[in-house]
């Protein structure tokens, strides 16, 4: 028997000792105990013991032995406290000291200082990682991967997003409910970080090895009835998914692909499909985000790495996926780059000239270089012009009245801004377009272009409503005419164009030409447009001419001939509207 005073000792028993026996050295054990020796703890030399240095407010917490628990990076991490029998203590740390102490602002008190090993710390700090991702599903804030683990998904309590307590205090004892905060691993044989999270029909997660549901067999998911299946092998980037209906659109790890997952009823599970493999050049550029348009048209916008944007006419249900390549106006010599992209519910505010409340808003953050100057703008896709329907009108002539009357709101230059009001001349307000040339709508007709000088430009004529920004060029680059002939498909036979009926609607006038060349991609200053100009002999030179809706049959332009895989080529300077309903090509073929 070896006598000690208070304090923390080390003793090692050869041979180990199971039990051993500790007795007060006192003929008075009451007033031992009255003396402040309440009992011995003991714990083996690996314990991790930690002494709470008070009960509330802000104090010290230690690590006893050789225990060193802590880093810098601990600062701002939560720690908990349990006791048997008793509620949890929790506190923030909030100042290091050693890797042995820190300081700890307690939320909830302790019952005693005794040393416990029964503590833990959070998940997440800038020791471990914070939350790569996260969504809400079924009422319940879901977190996933920080950098210690990587394929843990965390969910809070229900209803309570901020609160992630695993369990309840109820009746004087600790339990798990059904509402209490849950966490998992996905237990995968490959490592699997989590890329992303959505929660459609069911919890989606997104990993760098497929897709998983994470689902349960009653109504929602609980700690206790929750289960993680693996679904597809197309790998997810890490870029959040846009979720549609009941399914989610995300982009390929590779970045050149755009993949549409949905539940399919064959498979009585998750299915992905790629829904860029007929237009694979877009993602030539790398796909780096995603953003869904729901209105008018249903649209999945694109941001591309090299700054460009990608628009998807959305409609799956129509059998309607098509991809359309953009490519933002900019000052001659350099580009706009969009470095950001996000979608809005529109709304109307006093200063708006345009309503936008039936629509979503597609805004961006544009680096753009101006007058040698880089600058960073804020700028929202205008809506595309719906001007009056024909059937409203008794005759042509009151709906082209409607039409010019109508398009002096059609919004068609980039980083543009609007004037409206009494009838001007000057036009000021530009400077932030200072030394470029600019394209001009004032009142429904395009003026000559103009040169920002001073913030503000002249018009040819005074206008009362005037869009100035910066012009772009559409191209619109036709498909195979695969027409059979009586010995079968047409594909590889030699074939002429004789003409076109172009299908239009709210158009204004454009050019046209034939790619021989057989590839399709033939640069169009190559090629010999001919014009389509919509302005007839009666309309007046200084002003505005109705936009054109219906069909149109034109000529075979300069520079037909015959070739075995012709394509028709579009284009258009004018910072006006122009829709393509249906092109409808005469040809003839030969054998030879």
């Amino acid at each position: 028997m070896t006598g000690y005073n208070a304090g923390w000792y080390s003793i090692s028993f050869t041979p180990a000792a199971s039990p051993f026996y500790v007795t007060f050295n006192t003929a008075n054990a009451t007033a031992a105990i009255v003396g402040g020796v309440a009992g011995v703890y003991c714990y083996n030399t690996s314990a991790r013991l930690l002494q709470p240095g008070g009960k509330t407010g802000s104090i010290t917490v230690s690590a006893l032995g050789d225990f060193k628990p802590f880093k810098s990076t601990d600062v701002g991490r939560q720690i908990r406290f349990e006791y048997p029998g008793r509620e949890p203590g929790w506190g923030v740390i909030t100042a290091y000291s050693t890797a042995q102490s820190v300081t700890v602002l307690l939320y909830r008190d302790l019952p005693d200082t005794a040393p416990l090993e029964a503590w833990r710390l959070g998940a997440w700090s800038d020791t471990t990682g914070w939350p790569h991702t996260a969504t809400f599903y079924q009422q319940r804030l879901f977190t996933a991967r920080n950098s210690n683990q990587p394929q843990t998904i965390w969910a809070s309590q229900s209803g309570d997003f901020q609160n992630m307590r695993p369990d309840a205090w109820v009746a004087g004892a600790k339990s798990v409910q059904d509402s209490s905060a849950l966490n998992f691993t996905l237990a995968s044989g490959i490592a699997a970080p989590i890329s992303w999270l959505t929660g459609a029909r069911r919890l989606i997660a997104g990993t760098a090895i497929g897709q998983w549901y994470i689902s349960s067999k009653g109504a929602v998911l609980t700690p206790s009835d929750f289960s993680a299946d693996p679904q597809t092998s197309v790998k997810a980037r890490d870029v959040a998914p846009v979720t549609i209906n009941s399914g989610a659109i995300f982009i390929q790890r590779a970045k050149r692909a755009v993949y549409d997952l949905n539940y399919s009823f064959q498979i009585d599970g998750l299915k992905a499909s790629d829904i860029t493999i007929l237009s694979d050049h877009i993602g030539k550029a790398s796909f780096a985000q995603v953003v869904y348009q729901a209105e008018p048209t249903s649209n999945v916008w694109g941001r591309l790495e090299d700054g460009t944007l990608a628009c998807m006419t959305y409609k799956p249900d129509q059998n309607v996926i098509g991809w359309t390549p953009c490519v933002l106006g900019a000052s001659v010599g350099s580009a706009a780059v969009v470095e950001a992209i996000a979608t809005i519910p529109g709304n109307d505010d006093s200063g708006q000239v345009y309503s936008s409340i039936n629509r979503d808003e597609l805004w961006m953050i544009v680096r753009r270089t101006i007058n040698g100057a880089t600058k960073r703008y804020i700028e929202m896709m205008e809506g595309v012009f719906d001007g009056p329907n024909r059937a409203d009108y008794l005759n042509r002539s009151e709906w082209r009245a409607a039409v010019v009357s109508a398009q002096a709101d059609a919004f068609y230059v980039d980083c543009g801004l609007t004037y409206s009001g009494a009838s001007a001349t000057v036009i000021s307000g530009l400077t932030h377009l200072e030394g470029e040339t600019v394209k001009v709508v004032a009142d429904g007709a395009v003026q000559g272009d103009k040169t920002v000088s001073g913030g503000s430009i002249t018009l040819d004529l005074a206008a009362s409503k005037v869009h100035v920004g910066l012009g772009y060029d559409w191209v619109y680059r036709g498909m195979k005419l695969p027409y059979g002939s009586p010995n079968g498909p047409g594909v590889g036979q030699t074939k002429q164009v004789n003409g076109f009926v172009f299908v239009l609607r709210d158009s204004a006038s454009f050019d046209y030409a034939i790619d021989l060349t057989g590839d399709g991609d033939e640069e169009p200053q190559d090629l010999v447009f001919s014009a389509v100009p919509f302005r007839r002999p009666e309309d007046s030179m200084s002003a505005a001419y109705a936009l054109f809706s219906g069909e149109v049959n034109v000529d075979p332009p300069t520079g037909n001939g015959f070739s075995t895989d012709p394509r028709v080529v579009m284009r258009g300077t004018a910072p006006m509207p122009w829709t393509l309903l249906g092109v409808q090509p005469q040809v003839s073929e030969t054998d030879l």
